[in-house]
């Protein structure tokens, strides 16, 4: 971590839309009128929480019901026999994990908590339903994109590559802007998602800090140029 650059908070100072956060995340992704935006609204009042590394699908387990992460972050993750971990996919403020009630699925992965966790039952509309849709076809890109990261990036191209996701989603839900934001996960959690160990994940955060791609205080992420990165890793 670096604590020469002082960055100002993002998370509040984003946030201009004072509807909760999921909300805005499904309205960047299909039109909500008020009954529907009512209706996530009613919903986010009985969430229930998970506390970091907390289970809270298994492996295998039965779906019960689609529900809507309200707050916190998630992952996708396989448990390898001698217990290591491999986290696929990151679950954010607004997605959704599960399936319809009427079509009951083996969970194909693990999700556990990264950091506190509220979730709700997903509310369903027509019009929710689609910003499911569409989120859906964004979760299967984003693994696209994580295959891709894992099997042909470089350890910096790996860090770069994720943190630019990031800031791309958490820019759709107000929760970054102009390249900043809060990154709440540990070394540990960064090397089990990007397929490194946690000392080397110190040293592409170091890496990337020197080359001017990244500023970083405390849990505050920036990225310098998000285009200019971007187009470097193309």
């Amino acid at each position: 971590m670096s604590g020469a650059t002082c960055l100002a908070p993002t998370s509040r100072a984003v946030e201009r839309d004072s509807s909760p956060v999921a909300l805005r995340h499904l309205r960047s992704l299909a039109p909500l009128d008020a009954e529907a935006s009512d209706m996530v609204r009613h919903t986010l009042r009985w969430t229930d929480t998970s506390r970091p590394r907390q289970e809270m699908v298994r492996e295998g387990a039965v779906a019960t019901g689609r529900r809507l992460l309200a707050s916190g972050w998630a992952a996708r993750v396989r448990i390898l026999p001698d217990g290591r971990q491999q986290l696929l996919a990151l679950l954010l403020p607004g997605d959704t994990y599960g399936s319809a009630e009427d079509d009951p699925v083996r969970a194909f992965t693990g999700i556990v908590a990264l950091t506190q966790v509220e979730t709700c039952p997903a509310p369903t509309s027509p019009l929710i339903d689609r910003a499911y849709a569409a989120a859906q076809r964004l979760e299967q890109g984003y693994l696209f994109d994580h295959l891709v990261r894992l099997g042909r990036m470089c350890a910096l191209d790996r860090m770069c590559s994720l943190l630019l996701e990031l800031n791309g989603r958490l820019e759709r839900n107000g929760l970054a802007q102009d390249g900043q934001f809060e990154l709440p996960l540990t070394q540990d959690l960064l090397a089990d998602l990007l397929g490194l160990t946690s000392v080397h994940v110190n040293r592409v955060l170091k890496a990337a800090r020197q080359a001017g791609h990244i500023e970083q205080d405390g849990r505050l992420m920036r990225i310098v140029d998000p285009a200019a990165l971007a187009g470097q890793l193309g």
